[in-house]
């Protein structure tokens, strides 16, 4: 009976060693098969000459799953264009054309009577930024009105004495002496209608008896007024410059670039530089010399 039961015993051990090995084989097979569903990784050597190697290219390969390339977070993108030829530094100063700069003085001395604009103010050409007086002023018109008449005076004098010589009862010499006073006369009255113009007085208003009490300064280029260096009530002398005006349309930046850097720079490129004035703006410009 005893012998009996341990034969039965060793039975049962051995079916359950054998159910166990069995298991342990299902279950690693079925992690392999969950493994190759999962991740499939593929390398093809470069010297393989087989026919899969040639569908796939000849470099190396990866292949990744949906999962591995979700679970990864890849991305894809194109390649961007960049200038890889580098960038030339250089210091300058910003610049205006003398054309487009303008000092605007006076002729004569005078005082200042009326100041019309400020630093700042936009001007047009033409436009009146300041009137001035004086006595001279005055006396350079009445000057022209009397050398004026007194021309007409000799004008008329000169015919005189023309008719009389061509008709032989003058002599030449009082001909040719009103001749001379005439011209003379002409002169005079041409060079203090001049200086009138140079003053913005018109001529033939004087002529009619119209004095003008002032004169007006005007800016002769369109632009903003920079400087204004006169009070009013001020004697200014002549050739003393009063306002500065300039016209920054035309603004142009004068680069010092080092000899090194001189074969990379050419007309026509673009150019980002920065002011101090404006230190967070980046400004663009173009090289046009």
């Amino acid at each position: 009976m005893i012998h009996t039961l341990n034969k039965i015993l060793t039975i049962l051990a051995l079916a359950v060693f054998i159910s166990a090995c069995g298991h342990k084989d299902n279950h690693d097979d079925h992690d392999d098969h969950d493994g190759h569903d999962h991740a499939e990784v593929e390398v093809t050597d470069h010297n393989d000459e087989s026919d899969h190697d040639h569908e796939h290219g000849e470099g190396g390969e990866v292949l990744l799953t949906q999962q591995q390339y979700e679970a990864l977070q890849m991305k894809t993108d194109t390649l961007a264009l960049r200038a890889m030829s580098g960038f030339v530094e250089a210091n300058g100063t910003l610049e205006v054309p003398p054309q487009n700069q303008a000092a605007i003085t006076s002729v004569v001395g005078a005082n200042v009577v009326a100041i019309k604009v400020s630093e700042g103010d936009k001007v047009s050409k033409g436009q009146v930024v300041a009137y001035l007086s004086h006595p001279d002023i005055i006396k350079m018109q009445t000057d022209y009105l009397n050398a004026y008449s007194n021309s007409n005076f000799l004008k008329k004098s000169y015919e005189r004495q023309q008719k009389l010589y061509e008709a032989g009862v003058g002599s030449g010499a009082n001909f040719q002496k009103a001749e001379a006073a005439y011209d003379a006369s002409k002169a005079m009255v041409n060079g203090l209608e001049a200086q009138l113009g140079m003053l913005n007085i018109n001529a033939a208003a004087v002529r009619q008896g119209t004095i003008a009490q002032r004169i007006a300064l005007r800016s002769p280029i369109k632009g903003f007024v920079q400087k204004v260096e006169v009070k009013t009530g001020q004697y200014v002398e002549p050739q003393t410059e009063l306002f500065e005006i300039v016209n920054t349309h035309f603004v142009h930046a004068d680069l010092m670039v080092f000899e090194k850097d001189v074969f990379k720079v050419k007309k026509g490129q673009k150019v980002a530089f920065k002011v101090q004035t404006l230190p967070d703006a980046e400004l663009t410009a173009e090289i046009y010399a």
